[in-house]
């Protein structure tokens, strides 16, 4: 299995014990703060996207712009969903992925070369934090469908997928990700509908974590700029003017989950 440098915030050497215990304390604080001045809101209602490849980057645009405050924000209860695994006949509900302990959530995609530059990390974080996480991927809809948007400045890096037709046919595109990449964890399928997706604010990929009482911990941004899995990775492209606003987290997943596992 390969496997990247994770990255540590917490663990500079030269910092003393007592000023990394003081740091941590105001960490602390400002995230509870966080947490309690959000509210729920209600699952967003579909959208004209909903069901349809992404056929240029406009179109990728308006849809990212339409969604961009669906998600659910840190403090609120997670956003419930019960989708078919890729690898077997189960259905799998949110609440089963962490009734024992927080779920890491990954929504993405085979054709998403931002997931694609981080695929060596999520074995490696996994590796490291499993004991105290699940983790589990939500296939979502192509980021670059063949017969879509597929950016000519990243053409190396693009490996387009065909858009799946069927639920089935998604299933099979999931299986195939997941035995490719070894994924030692839960592979859901989202519906033909993207309504895990949409309502996530997902597409084309983002991270989550859930508590186990099943409310979010971490809001990851808003990809592909605002993806952020560990402390160094950076997306190589501009952010678009009209999404300079996008909802993002000024956390790593990486330092979220050092920060958190120590708790």
């Amino acid at each position: 299995m390969r496997t990247l440098p994770l990255h540590n915030l917490f663990r500079p050497k030269s910092i003393l014990p007592g000023a990394v215990a003081g740091f941590l304390v105001i960490f602390s604080s400002c995230q509870r703060s966080e947490e309690t001045q959000t509210v729920n809101h209600p699952a967003p209602e579909p959208d004209a996207f909903c069901g349809l490849p992404v056929p240029d980057f406009e179109t990728a645009i308006r849809m990212i712009q339409e969604r961009r405050d669906n998600f659910p924000k840190v403090g609120e209860p997670a956003i419930p969903f019960s989708l078919p695994s890729a690898r077997s006949e189960d259905t799998i509900a949110l609440s089963d992925l962490h009734r024992e302990k927080p779920v890491v959530l990954i929504f993405g995609s085979g054709s998403c070369s931002v997931l694609g530059r981080s695929d060596s990390w999520i074995p490696a974080v996994y590796d490291r934090f499993n004991e105290q996480y699940a983790f589990a991927l939500i296939y979502i809809r192509e980021a670059h469908p063949t017969q879509g948007y597929r950016p000519a400045k990243y053409a190396r890096e693009v490996r387009p997928v065909l858009d799946a037709e069927s639920l089935e046919n998604r299933r099979e595109t999931a299986a195939r990700y997941a035995e490719a990449k070894a994924l030692p964890f839960p592979v859901l399928v989202d519906t033909m509908n993207d309504e895990t997706a949409r309502v996530y604010s997902a597409w084309p990929v983002r991270l989550f974590v859930v508590d186990t009482d099943g409310t979010v911990l971490y809001s990851g941004g808003q990809a592909p700029w605002f993806y952020h899995p560990f402390e160094v990775y950076q997306h190589q492209a501009p952010v678009a003017p009209e999404l300079q606003d996008l909802p993002r987290s000024d956390r790593s997943l990486e330092q979220f989950l050092e920060f958190h596992s120590r708790q």
